[in-house]
């Protein structure tokens, strides 16, 4: 689920999942505002999962997850699928609302660059640091650039501008799916389960896990105004 958290409640259960069984989790743009959420879903439900959103060319940097990777593996015990939203959104809203220029401008060069940059991310703690929205205390707070996850950690490309056709989109694709995988993580593609058959034969080199996607119409976000991409899976 990306976008309401009235939902990730509605959906939830309070048996914890068999050994050896589907896992429940979700993903939702937003970190919550409140900061015993997280601790109190993964005690009180059966969601063992999350979605964890990098800065990305089609992301906004008010989100509230970049700086929490620690507090939610190490001291909460969540599991985490880290996502990069791509070069894919053209709505002119979401450029000017976020001032990135990039936000679709797809082409090989750039799918190296996005895939450098997530690898940077993924690793360790540099001593770079970037500006980030903190949800829970309605702040701008300063967080490591590099979140710290474990090598051999999948990092999805986000990428639901859909349908997609081989060109400038699928270079972007490609590119990024290699620069990942010469690295030392592994690269994954979130996507409408109708585009793996496109994308899907182009990366077979790069060994890209998928997490299909379908889309569910538009959720509006906490401030009531509506997402430029949204979907569930």
């Amino acid at each position: 689920t990306y976008g309401n958290w009235s939902s990730i409640f509605s959906f939830t259960t309070q048996a914890a999942p068999p050994s050896g069984s589907i896992v429940a989790g979700f993903d939702c743009v937003f970190f919550p505002a409140h900061a015993d959420t997280m601790a109190d879903l993964i005690h009180r439900t059966n969601l063992r999962w999350c979605g964890y959103y990098l800065d990305a060319p089609s992301q906004r940097l008010d989100t509230g997850w970049l700086g929490e990777r620690s507090y939610l593996v190490d001291t909460l015990g969540w599991k985490i699928a880290p996502l990069y939203v791509g070069e894919q959104d053209p709505d002119p809203a979401f450029v000017a609302a976020t001032d990135n220029q990039d936000s679709y401008n797809p082409s090989t060069q750039k799918g190296i660059t996005d895939g450098n940059e997530a690898v940077a991310e993924m690793g360790p703690d540099t001593g770079a640091t970037q500006q980030v929205y903190d949800r829970t205390t309605s702040s701008w707070i300063s967080v490591p650039r590099g979140q710290g996850f474990a090598i051999g950690t999948t990092v999805y490309l986000d990428w639901e501008n859909a349908p997609i056709t081989v060109g400038n989109n699928t270079d972007y694709i490609v590119a990024w799916c290699q620069t990942v995988a010469a690295s030392n993580y592994k690269p994954g593609v979130y996507c409408p389960a109708s585009d793996i058959a496109v994308i899907a034969p182009l990366v077979t080199a790069y060994n890209v896990q998928f997490w299909a996607n379908t889309w569910s119409g538009r959720t509006p976000n906490p401030d009531g105004s509506v997402g430029p991409i949204v979907s569930s899976t």
